[in-house]
């Protein structure tokens, strides 16, 4: 039976944290506040982008909305030269020839179809779901229910791929098996709650039998 594989993007298909810390980093200078990239790398990973712009907006006084839609100019800008993760590419085409099928789920915005469009990735998906489709924030699983509802999805052969513990939360909450992909840099260690434990995404072929 083919296999239904739901992937993450940032952290997880695409090497954009640097970009994104960067990006945080500037929208905070630019309204009197300097943190350590360290830090911010822990906010945007351990929790997410929304809160940390949450936080910015608490300590500035300027309403959320306004302080988005700047971070979402200067990534743009940042994300000129956005690359992959190392084995992306490769992972995705091999399981695709194989008969699996992906999907992606992220709280990324519009600019997720453009960049999977770049990196030439858009052509293994079936459906992108992005924050722009207004389904609850992950670990709640409404979209991942959405996407194994409409596509009939055995949910015995269907994996969650997430860099963060609460892609794993919401692989669980939505009654499939999570992949957790922990890259090198990364501060965050596995719960054991995964059904995988990945270190490079290539790993994942041998998990696919």
């Amino acid at each position: 039976m083919a296999k239904n594989y739901i992937w993450d993007l940032d952290g997880t298909l695409f090497d954009s944290y640097r970009g994104i810390v960067e990006t945080a980093y500037i929208l905070a200078k630019e309204n009197g506040f300097e943190f350590s990239k360290d830090e911010i790398y822990k906010q945007v990973v351990g929790d997410s982008v929304t809160s940390y712009i949450e936080k910015l907006s608490e300590l500035t006084n300027k309403p959320y909305k306004e302080l988005k839609s700047r971070y979402s100019e200067i990534r743009k800008e940042i994300e000129k030269d956005l690359t992959s993760i190392n084995g992306a590419y490769e992972v995705l085409e091999e399981l695709a020839n194989r008969g699996a099928k992906h999907y992606v789920y992220t709280h990324r915005g519009d600019t997720s179809y453009p960049l999977l469009k770049k990196l030439g990735m858009d052509k293994f998906f079936e459906e992108i779901i992005t924050a722009e489709d207004g389904f609850e924030r992950k670990p709640d699983p409404e979209a991942l229910t959405y996407l194994i509802d409409k596509y009939d999805m055995d949910k015995s052969q269907t994996y969650y791929v997430g860099d963060r513990h609460l892609d794993v939360e919401c692989a669980k909450n939505a009654g499939i098996k999570a992949i957790f992909y922990i890259a090198e840099e990364s501060f965050l260690e596995s719960r054991g709650q995964e059904d995988i434990l990945v270190f490079k995404l290539k790993d994942i072929l041998k998990y696919d039998e």
